[in-house]
């Protein structure tokens, strides 16, 4: 009984900490939030943005890993210059690896991905600066975002 208490306790001090940090936008490179997983500093390369949606940063106590991958990505915006992306122009890859997430007395308590790799292609803006965000729901409808600004030339 003692233990199911710490745990109980454990998962609510994340729950307030996830509440307290949730909803905030970042803009500097040194700031990227642990939700993603940067390639080429969030820059166009060959016409692509991509990035990794890191699934342990979004797991919640009880998710599982395909209905949580699949909850993820349905729950992924991006916005271009204000403009949002269809989820047509947005690639998502995954394989199919599951990590499974233990108590302390190895009863399983959930499991997620590996990190969701995620393109959208910039061949089509214009030459120049351009504001990119992304914001991404996990199963608890809390709200994670991040904005930058990258370049086409």
């Amino acid at each position: 009984m003692r233990l199911k208490v710490k745990i109980m306790v454990i998962f609510f001090a994340l729950v307030i900490v996830r509440i307290a940090i949730g909803h905030i936008m970042l803009s500097s490179r040194n700031s990227i939030p642990k939700f993603l997983m940067p390639e080429s500093n969030l820059q166009s390369i060959n016409g692509n943005i991509c990035f990794g949606i890191n699934q342990t940063e979004l797991w919640n106590f009880g998710d599982h890993g395909d209905e949580l991958q699949q909850y993820l990505i349905s729950n992924t915006q991006i916005d271009i210059d204000s403009q949002q992306l269809s989820h047509n122009q947005i690639t998502f890859f995954n394989t199919a690896l599951l990590l499974f997430a233990n108590d302390q007395n190895g009863n399983v308590i959930g499991s997620y991905g590996t990190p969701i790799r995620t393109c959208f292609q910039t061949d089509g803006l214009s030459k120049g600066s351009h504001n990119a965000t992304i914001q991404i729901k996990d199963r608890s409808e809390q709200s994670y975002q991040y904005q930058w600004t990258f370049n086409v030339s």
